[in-house]
């Protein structure tokens, strides 16, 4: 909001507007005893606040002097931009299908499968020869981001086509179990989770 550097305090401001609407849920996973493992999903809200300062704008049912003319209509939220067009995926070049191919090798320490077919590997771009990989976990809270970037560094090592990496977390939209791949989930019912 940066209320004060606006001029404003923002103890003067009230809420003026609003709404809530329901988002992606987070999910994470719960190992039991023995191996077996389910997904915990926690349902989350996309939040919208309008603040205004409290002198200039009325609330509904407060005593208002008088004004000539007919009364204005209540100020409405501009509308959002209309999201940018879908434009077709670029054909991945050899760089990023090597780059792909070897985060196939490396494995989730606590789900025993590999980052790719899990959907934490988004993206693959190369800047020079460097990999750009965005990449998320199941919970941005997830201990193991140091782990999974050594087990990339080992596994870009071998290609000719990279020098070396970067990783850029992107927690949102939030990992869910949708992006596992097919055959993820065939490893994952082999060692006993449940879909």
């Amino acid at each position: 909001m940066r209320a004060e550097a606006a001029g404003l305090d923002p103890a003067s401001l009230i809420v003026a507007d609003g709404s809530a609407a329901a988002a992606e849920d987070i999910v994470r996973v719960r190992r039991g005893t023995y191996g077996a493992a389910d997904w915990i999903a926690s349902p989350t809200c996309d939040v919208r606040i309008v603040l205004r300062p409290a002198g200039l704008h009325a609330t509904a049912g407060a005593d208002l002097p008088a004004a000539p003319g007919p009364p204005e209509p209540p100020s409405q939220p501009r509308p959002l931009p209309p999201p940018p067009a879908a434009v077709a995926p670029a054909e991945p070049s050899p760089e990023q299908v090597s780059v792909r191919a070897a985060l196939s090798d490396v494995i989730d320490p606590d789900l025993g499968v590999n980052i790719v077919d899990l959907g934490f590997v988004r993206a693959v771009a190369i800047e020079g020869r460097t990999a750009v990989i965005t990449m998320t976990l199941t919970s941005a809270a997830c201990p193991l981001t140091h782990v999974m970037e050594s087990q990339i560094r080992t596994g870009l090592a071998a290609l000719d086509c990279v020098e070396d990496f970067r990783v850029e977390w992107q927690w949102l939209p939030a990992w869910r179990p949708a992006d596992i791949t097919d055959s993820g989930r065939e490893q994952l019912s082999a060692i006993g989770f449940s879909f």
